[in-house]
């Protein structure tokens, strides 16, 4: 009868630890499926994925900020809105890639190829610029208890693409 008990107990266990995981899977799978659609959203210039899917305080950094923007992040809705307004007077984008995604916990990993093409103005020495540009980057998304995306850290390739805009 122990036995029994025993293995009603262990088998119950490991049921509840795989609905865990299977949730837990579920639920990493839903934040790389957001971050994507932000992503996504922020460079195409889809201001819809700022109400839904960024909090209130989220913060945004990549290193070419403090160049473009004269500070290294922005924080709060407000300063994704304006980048928003910013990217596509200088950038349409052709193509976005996630080649790879991971997630653990509150947190997802992306690595992207973007593929834009220069649509501000072109001065006189830079003429020889091809306006097609292709760059990528890796990107750590942090979401809080809510889904909501907090923060977004990112890496360019290179910040060739950004040289133009001077």
């Amino acid at each position: 009868m122990i036995i029994k008990h025993l293995l009603t107990f262990v088998v119950g266990t490991l049921v509840l630890v795989c609905a865990a995981n299977s949730a837990s899977a579920a639920s990493e799978a839903q934040r790389i499926a957001t971050a994507k659609r932000f992503f996504q959203g922020v460079y195409s210039s889809d201001s819809s994925v700022v109400d839904e899917l960024a909090s209130e305080n989220i913060t945004i950094s990549y290193p070419a900020f403090e160049k473009l923007f004269g500070k290294t992040a922005l924080h709060g809705r407000e300063d994704v809105r304006g980048l928003l307004t910013w990217f596509p007077a200088w950038w349409s984008v052709t193509q976005i890639d996630f080649p790879e995604t991971m997630a653990d916990g509150d947190k997802v990993f992306l690595k992207w190829r973007l593929v834009a093409n220069y649509m501000g103005p072109i001065r006189e020495d830079q003429k020889h610029i091809d306006p097609a540009h292709i760059w990528e980057g890796i990107t750590l998304f942090r979401f809080d208890e809510s889904g909501k995306i907090v923060e977004e850290v990112g890496f360019e390739s290179e910040p060739q693409p950004f040289r133009v805009v001077d």
